[in-house]
């Protein structure tokens, strides 16, 4: 009865323990790689608000706050008249503007009252690249 039995080549156990800690290592890697790539693209994260503008007698007057995770600089603020491309006003803030701080400023141009203008804060943050918030605002 035993003779027709025939015996199964497999490979030794300590073999396969190595192949199993090999893809233990392998699974373990991978998930390093992708928890810290997004915990890092997390931290970096910039972002702008407008929390308020108004547009009286010709100012604008607009307050906006830094709502990302890393600092912003060269800040931008630009007001569009309805169905232009160009900027019919636009002013700069100067310095940087920290984690949850906030900034303002005031422009001042020709507007023409009830017409509602697009207002633009743009920002460049330390690590590179743009951000950028808009909102209506109606002339009174």
């Amino acid at each position: 009865m035993m003779e027709g039995l025939k015996r199964r080549k497999s490979i030794s156990e300590m073999l396969g323990v190595i192949i199993l800690l090999a893809l233990v290592v392998v699974a373990g890697a991978f998930v390093y790689t992708v928890f810290f790539g997004r915990a890092n693209t997390l931290a970096n994260s910039p972002s702008i608000e407008i929390e308020s503008a108004s547009i009286q007698g010709g100012v604008l007057t607009i307050t906006f706050k830094n709502t990302g995770t890393t600092a912003l600089s060269g800040i931008t603020v630009s007001i569009y008249s309805p169905g232009s491309s160009s900027a019919a006003a636009s002013g700069s803030i100067s310095g940087t503007l920290s984690p949850g701080a906030t900034g303002s400023g005031t422009i001042t141009f020709t507007e023409t009252p009830g017409t509602t203008y697009t207002v633009v804060v743009q920002a460049t943050p330390l690590s590179g690249g743009s951000v950028s918030a808009s909102t209506q605002v109606i002339g009174e």
